[in-house]
């Protein structure tokens, strides 16, 4: 049986139900176990590096596809317990277990508590992350500390939810869902977050190997090393990074700033974007994508060539 070759396509993040985007995943694994994910899967949304293929070996049947998805389930309703009393909870455990019932406090011991980095100094981190992010050079020494914290937060990931390639994915996609929820994002951009989660759930329990390609190879499995590249796909990633909430910025400023009969141009969105509060910076081509995405979406997104993208609240769902 050949490879299924047909393309994720990246809108049905936003659409598609997390227990059906198991469903479909489990259904493009070939009959020799591979599974071919985008690798902007892994990154943030708005990244505009190339996209390649992550070429995953899994080791799973019907049976695990459910079974993962009934765990996810479980999961997120203990995350949305959390993010109800985030406002009450803090960094002590003891204090949190006294907050939250059982279930939602072994869930946040698991994923949302900080990570234990040591004495590294997260501050210097973060600077270090912000001029990573924006392609400013850094030093050796500085990119060796970044490596060090990496380090750590794969370490700590591995003791949370079992050593794996994608335990870290787990983690911190839970900890992304779980800040959404908290933020009280709409639910389409939650439901991308939800996807790459319950993904990240089944592919830290069932892919046995990872390799990449920038095109999908004509036939099976090679027999070379982990590509390089692979590394680039676990390079850590912030809870609730302002890159990462593009798309929710999009939208809002779209809901915010246009309509019927005042249309934006990609020019404006990005200079709303890139002012306060918001503080972001894209490439044009990661803003088309988005775009693409809420407009393929059903959130009330509209757009036309010419016309300019605009916003239409007759034609939201009112469950968004």
């Amino acid at each position: 049986m050949s490879m299924n070759r047909e393309a994720f396509n990246e809108s049905e993040l936003f659409t598609m139900p997390p227990r059906d985007y198991l469903r479909k995943m489990f259904d493009r694994t070939d009959s020799e176990g591979l599974l071919i994910m985008p690798d902007i899967f892994f990154g943030e949304d708005g990244d505009d590096d190339e996209v390649r293929s992550l070429l995953c070996r899994m080791e799973w049947d019907a049976e695990d596809a459910a079974s993962v998805a009934n765990e996810y389930e479980s999961l997120t309703g203990q995350l949305e317990v959390i993010a109800s009393l985030s406002g009450s909870l803090s960094e002590d455990p003891e204090e949190n277990r006294r907050i939250l019932p059982k279930d939602a406090f072994d869930v946040w011991d698991t994923y949302i508590r900080g990570f234990n980095t040591g004495d590294i100094d997260l501050d210097r981190i973060l600077e270090i992350w912000d001029r990573l992010d924006s392609e400013i050079p850094v030093s050796p020494e500085e990119r060796r500390l970044f490596d060090v914290y990496s380090e750590a937060v794969h370490a700590d990931s591995a003791e949370r939810v079992g050593d794996d390639l994608f335990a870290y994915q787990e983690v911190i996609r839970a900890k992304r869902v779980c800040a959404l929820m908290r933020l009280g994002a709409p639910q389409i951009i939650v439901n991308s977050e939800c996807c790459r989660l319950a993904a990240a759930m089944a592919l830290h329990r069932f892919c046995e190997d990872i390799e990449t390609a920038s095109v999908i190879p004509p036939s099976g499995w090679s027999d070379g090393d982990v590509s390089a590249d692979v590394d680039s796909a676990y390079r850590p990633m912030k809870t609730n990074s302002r890159k990462s909430l593009a798309p929710l910025f999009v939208y809002l400023i779209l809901k915010e700033m246009s309509g019927p009969d005042r249309h934006m141009t990609q020019a404006e969105i990005l200079k709303a974007l890139s002012a306060y509060p918001f503080e972001v910076e894209l490439e044009r081509k990661a803003l088309s994508r988005i775009i693409h995405n809420l407009t393929d979406s059903g959130l009330g997104i509209r757009s036309a060539a010419r016309a300019g993208v605009w916003y239409e609240a007759a034609n939201e769902d009112p469950h968004l």
